[in-house]
């Protein structure tokens, strides 16, 4: 239950997660953003390797 509420609270809040991200990480905005924008058109094989190499 815990899960699907949280999945939920991600989906309805998703752009703004995203716009907060980006703020944060203002040196890497055209990588992430891009990212995103693969992942929003489920081009995951795409993303999920810009996303890791993003990762700290």
């Amino acid at each position: 239950m815990l899960i699907k509420h949280m999945i939920q609270r991600i989906d309805e809040n998703f752009d703004d997660i995203v716009e907060k991200i980006l703020i944060a990480c203002e040196n890497r905005k055209d990588i992430l953003q891009n990212a995103f924008d693969l992942f929003k058109v489920e081009n995951y094989i795409a993303c999920i390797p810009l996303f890791l190499i993003q990762a700290d």
